[in-house]
C-alpha cells in the first residue's frame, strides 16, 4: 500500500514538473521570438535609413517639423483673429463717423455801393437854411416838440427848419438820415445834415459852417451852436 501511493506521488510530481517546464520553454521561446524581431526590425529600418545616429535624427526632424507646422498653424490663427478684429474695429469706426453734409455755396448777394457827394450843390439854398436856422438859438428843447419857438427836440428841430424852405422830411432822426445823398465829411457845406449815435442814429444837426452845426441838444442847452464832432458822426446827408 506504501508502495502504491509513493509511486502515485512520484508520477504527480512528474507531471508538475513537465508542465512547469514546458511554460518556461513557451516563455523563453516567446521572449527570444520577440528580440530577434525587434532586431530584425531596427537592421531593416537601418539598412534603409542609415545607422542609428540618422535614426535619431530623422525622428528629431520630424519632431521639428510637426512643431513648425503647428506653429504656422497658430499663426495663420493669429493672423486671421487679427484681421477680424481690425475688420471689426473699422466698421465701428465707419458707423461713428459724423454725416458731413454736402456745403452749396450760396450765392453772395451784391450790395449797392454807396456814393458820397464830392462837390458843391445849391450852395445858395443851403447858406438861407443854415442863417434861418440859427435865428432859433436859444429857445427851449422840448422832447417830441416840432416848434421852432415854443420848443423842439433835434428831428423836430430840422424838420421845422426845412419845412420852411418847401422840403418835406419825416419825423425822426433815424427816417431823415435815408432822406437824402450821402456826402463826405470833407466836403459838407451850410445845410447838409451830420447824424450822430453810438452805434444807432440818435440825434441830428444843420450843418452852418466852420465845423459847427445847430440843433436842439437837450433840455439843459436848448437850441445851441456846437462843434459838428461833439458826438461821434455815424453819417452826413444832402437832402437840398
Amino acid at each position: 500500500m506504501k508502495r502504491l501511493f509513493k509511486k502515485t506521488a512520484l508520477m504527480y510530481l512528474i507531471t508538475q514538473g513537465g508542465m512547469i517546464c514546458s511554460l518556461v520553454i513557451m516563455i523563453t521561446l516567446v521572449s527570444c521570438s520577440f528580440k530577434i524581431s525587434k532586431e530584425l526590425l531596427d537592421s531593416q529600418f537601418i539598412a534603409e535609413f542609415g545607422n542609428e545616429e540618422t535614426v535619431i535624427e530623422i525622428s528629431y526632424n520630424e519632431n521639428v517639423l510637426k512643431k513648425l507646422v503647428e506653429s504656422e498653424q497658430e499663426t495663420d490663427s493669429d493672423i486671421k483673429e487679427e484681421k477680424e478684429e481690425v475688420k471689426e474695429q473699422t466698421e465701428v469706426i465707419e458707423e461713428e463717423q459724423p454725416v458731413v453734409e454736402e456745403v452749396v455755396e450760396q450765392p453772395v448777394e451784391e450790395v449797392e455801393p454807396v456814393y458820397y457827394l464830392t462837390e458843391q450843390t445849391n450852395v445858395e439854398l443851403g447858406s438861407q437854411i443854415a442863417n434861418f436856422a440859427t435865428q432859433y438859438v436859444g429857445n427851449p428843447y422840448v422832447y417830441g416838440g416840432t416848434s421852432l419857438t415854443s420848443g423842439a427836440d433835434c428831428s423836430g428841430f430840422v424838420l421845422a427848419v426845412f419845412s420852411n424852405f418847401g422840403i418835406s422830411l419825416p419825423r425822426t432822426a433815424t427816417d431823415q438820415s435815408y432822406s437824402g445823398t450821402p456826402v463826405s465829411l470833407d466836403y459838407l457845406q451850410l445845410g447838409d445834415l451830420i447824424f450822430y449815435g453810438y452805434g444807432s442814429i440818435t440825434h441830428v444837426g444843420i450843418y452852418i459852417g466852420n465845423g459847427q452845426i445847430v440843433h436842439a441838444m437837450n433840455e439843459a442847452m436848448g437850441i445851441n451852436i456846437s462843434s459838428y464832432t461833439f458826438m461821434p458822426i455815424i453819417t452826413a446827408v444832402r437832402v437840398i
